[in-house]
């Protein structure tokens, strides 16, 4: 291996890894897990998550129970449509801006001086402490950057989109 090589094949990695491959197929599919596992809870107790959308004190009161339910189902859809690898693009695009308003709404609470459990998980059911904190925005942030990146893969190998593209190029 000559000099220089090894820089090459850093690059190569990243590369490949940014255009789409297993790996991050496995992040996609990550994500999407983790809206259906955060979505599932607040289905189950949309009057518990209402409480929490209020407290965040960003909407009118009429619209919480609205919100509660929307947020909820949304998060279901887009855990799905990420898992099994449906309309990627789209439901990575959504993804970002939720998790850019999810990142919003935190920052707005942490300046104006609040404490309270964020509901981002339902962790509290399992005793677990989520709090609003600067942690939970960057966490956020984080996970809008995966989803761009989950945007920007020109493929995704393991995905009903990848799946059904095969078949078409082998009916051709």
């Amino acid at each position: 291996m000559r000099e220089g090589d090894e820089g090459m094949d850093i690059v190569r990695g990243i590369k490949g890894f940014l255009a789409g491959n297993f790996f991050l197929s496995a992040i996609r599919m990550l994500l999407g897990l983790m809206f259906l596992y955060s979505g599932f809870f607040k289905v189950l107790d949309p009057v518990s998550f209402g409480r929490v959308i209020s407290a965040y004190g960003l909407l009118p009161g009429p619209m919480v129970p609205y919100a509660a339910l929307t947020v909820s189902m949304l998060e279901m859809v887009l855990g799905v449509l990420l898992l099994t690898g449906t309309w990627i693009r789209p439901a990575a695009a959504v993804s970002i801006l939720l998790m850019l308003a999810f990142s919003a709404a935190i920052s707005i609470n942490l300046i104006r001086g609040n404490e309270f459990d964020c509901g981002c998980f339902e962790l509290s059911r399992f005793g677990i402490n989520e709090r609003i904190s600067i942690w939970l925005v960057l966490r956020d942030l984080a996970m809008a950057a995966g989803f761009l990146i989950v945007h920007n893969a020109r493929r995704h190998p393991i995905s009903l989109e990848s799946f059904i593209e095969k078949r078409r190029l082998r009916e051709l």
